[in-house]
């Protein structure tokens, strides 16, 4: 059975009593009732979408979504919430959030990718879409409400593409939001400036980080009975979020709560191992480099982490079949045959 966070009924329940709305009929064609939600963890999503309905007829408001994400912290969504307060870094929080939005969620999935400038956050939604937008207002505004707990301040450096037209209730959306954003984009997604990744949370904690990178670990291991490339997947998530260079496989096997032993094996039944994981990635970060900059191929080198330039040279090859040199010419040759 799929279901949802009861903390987001309870969100709703207390704004919508705040503005002295009628809720007799708030919970109509419901299992669950008042009492209800605030007694247990979750509610069943058919529930939750008869709840949404009711609600935005008793509040004539469709922007519920920006309401439940204004009031939506961290600390309210359990175990996940948890581990990415007590992470060291910004980036380390994300990662987790990541990995356990494809763990315990049936409505989202969170894929995140770095460049040279940004870290991209898209959210996909699973399902007949029905509230997407709502759960892509609330994505959006956990987002936020994570940076700037962590940050203490307003984040205002990033933006927000929406894969939707812009509301009739788009002023809600200037208010609700800090950071720029657009509308009518390919995909719904948060782009974080690089230099705030490395931000340290004044909730690290040690014990507790060490406790949710082992529950994570526990629940991969868990996943692995119903998905076949479950290691596979989460380190590939892994490195695509990750600055270069990419961590090594000690580091990695470390936040995995693994021996290095245990994880090459892990691989091995996938039918793969880490260089091969980490040449994928390698593969399309340089090639993105060399398509969306003007930096040198020693530059790019340097940034990908090869201490010697023919090695990347070397390697790059072995990925394309061509030179740097020549992908870029002939990149730019088809680009321009395109337009």
């Amino acid at each position: 059975m799929t279901v949802v966070t009861s903390f987001y009924c309870r969100i709703v329940e207390r704004e919508l009593e705040r503005a002295k709305f009628d809720l007799t009929n708030l919970y109509n064609g419901m299992t669950y009732k008042s009492e209800d939600v605030h007694e247990v963890a979750q509610v069943p999503v058919d529930d939750f979408t008869v709840f949404l309905a009711n609600a935005i007829e008793i509040s004539g408001n469709p922007g519920l979504g920006l309401v439940i994400g204004t009031h939506t912290r961290l600390a309210g969504l359990g175990e996940m919430g948890i581990a990415a307060l007590s992470a060291p870094t910004i980036l380390d929080g994300l990662q987790v959030i990541e990995t356990y939005s494809r763990i315990h969620s049936a409505l989202s999935e969170l894929f995140m990718t770095v460049d040279s400038r940004d870290l991209n956050i898209t959210v996909n939604h699973f399902g007949d879409g029905e509230y997407a937008q709502l759960r892509s207002e609330v994505f959006a505004l956990l987002v936020q409400n994570y940076i700037e707990e962590i940050l203490g301040i307003v984040f205002e450096t990033g933006q927000y593409h929406f894969a939707y037209s812009r509301p009739d209730y788009f002023e809600q959306y200037e208010t609700a939001l800090h950071c720029s954003f657009k509308f009518d984009c390919e995909t719904t997604s948060a782009k974080i400036p690089y230099a705030l990744l490395k931000e340290r949370s004044p909730y690290y904690d040690v014990d507790i980080w060490n406790q949710s990178l082992q529950q994570c670990s526990n629940t991969l291991e868990t996943l692995r009975k119903t998905e076949s490339t479950t290691y596979t997947m989460h380190l590939a998530a892994l490195f695509r979020s990750y600055p270069l260079p990419l961590p090594s496989f000690t580091e990695v096997a470390k936040r995995l709560c693994l021996s290095e032993r245990s994880l090459s094996r892990k691989l091995k039944q996938e039918g793969t191992n880490y260089r091969n994981i980490s040449n994928d990635i390698m593969e399309v970060r340089a090639c993105g480099f060399l398509d969306n900059t003007r930096l040198s191929v020693d530059a790019i080198a340097a940034q990908m982490g090869f201490q010697d330039a023919a090695n990347f040279r070397r390697a790059f090859k072995s990925w394309q079949g061509c030179s740097p040199g020549d992908y870029r010419i002939r990149s730019s040759t088809f680009e321009s045959q395109s337009t």
